[in-house]
């Protein structure tokens, strides 16, 4: 049975799809001793506390479950791989491989380099889980990667790494769907859009849609710089959301099957609906999607979309919307905030 998305946490808001069935026993969210959401995969949350000042911070993170207000501290990189490094001059996360001679010379702060911390949890089995630690090494020439088994309840240093260009925009926003985790195309450099398959742990190369427009900087969901409007997973399926090429204010949303084939459009979303509908937009960049939710008929497909403090969902299949959220105007600035899915 395929998981049920009931609604999205955003900042310290929750707020369901559907207000008749809401859940009663979802508080509002409270993440243990008061961190931020790094990530939601298939009904748990990955997050973060940060402790100490500004120039000697670390991150402690937890696996939390909303339904059950449970939760697991991840073990620190530091703790489980660096030994005898008390004079360590980097602080927060740090990574020394022991049995290389190479690495061996050096410590890698990876809190210096921004670093992807994802959560990998297959729907079938919520119990278990992998927790993706990746990072550019000092000279921000290539990615190297930690993974966490809540089996083994320790950090593995991959063999694998990937030469990415200096330019790359961090790693947040990474999605985890059947097995690999992916991350949203870069504009301009069309040709380097990467998932990891943690399986083999390995890099691949994906393909694109052949009619994708490039060369233009937008931001993705508060956090990337790319070409698309949106990029995400529902139900085993990935959702790329750009502007149609050949006609202004549309967008096409591409939709890429789990069997490896490629992109195609599956809708088409007429942005004069969304003047009419959003008093003061006028198709400019300010529209955000938040996200899209797959149903199991394609009728239940939706789109969760703000613009200044409003929040609606947008049926695709019959172009309807419903409002489901005001922002507080207070909580309504311009800080970079992002929305994670409640999933049952």
């Amino acid at each position: 049975m395929s998981p049920v998305v009931r609604g999205l946490f955003y900042d310290d808001f929750y707020f369901p799809f559907d207000f008749k069935n809401r859940s009663n026993n979802l508080r509002p969210f409270r993440s243990p001793h008061g961190s931020r959401i790094v990530q939601s995969c298939n009904g748990l949350l990955l997050c973060c506390s940060e402790t100490g000042s500004e120039q000697q911070r670390t991150c402690i993170y937890y696996v939390f479950n909303p339904t059950t207000n449970q939760y697991e501290t991840i073990p620190s990189v530091k703790q489980s791989l660096v030994a005898n490094h008390n004079n360590n001059p980097f602080t927060g996360l740090a990574v020394h491989h022991p049995a290389c001679p190479t690495v061996k010379k050096s410590l890698v702060a990876v809190h210096n380099s921004n670093p992807f911390m994802g959560l990998a949890v297959d729907p079938s089995d919520c119990k278990r889980y992998k927790v993706v630690c990746i990072y550019r090494n000092l000279d921000l020439m290539r990615l190297h990667i930690l993974i966490y088994s809540s089996e083994t309840k320790r950090w593995k240093i991959s063999d694998e790494t990937l030469d990415m260009p200096k330019n790359m925009p961090d790693l947040t926003g990474g999605v985890y769907m059947n097995g690999g985790i992916y991350w949203s195309p870069i504009d301009n450099h069309v040709d380097s859009w990467y998932c990891f398959k943690l399986d083999v742990e390995k890099f691949q190369k994906l393909g694109l849609p052949s009619d994708m427009k490039t060369g233009r900087y937008r931001k993705l969901y508060g956090g990337n710089v790319s070409s698309a409007y949106y990029f995400g997973e529902s139900n085993g399926r990935l959702y790329l959301v750009d502007e149609c090429r050949v006609e202004r204010f549309k967008l096409n949303v591409y939709e890429k099957m789990n069997d490896g084939s490629g992109w195609v459009v599956k809708y088409q979303v007429e942005l004069r609906q969304f003047m009419t509908e959003f008093h003061g937009y006028d198709g400019n960049d300010r529209l955000k999607i938040l996200d899209i939710v797959r149903g199991e008929e394609e009728k239940d497909t939706f789109m969760v979309v703000k613009f200044n403090e409003v929040i609606k969902s947008f049926k695709l299949f019959n172009k309807k919307f419903k409002k489901l959220f005001i922002v507080p105007r207070y909580n309504n600035d311009r800080r970079i905030i992002r929305s994670y899915r409640y999933v049952v």
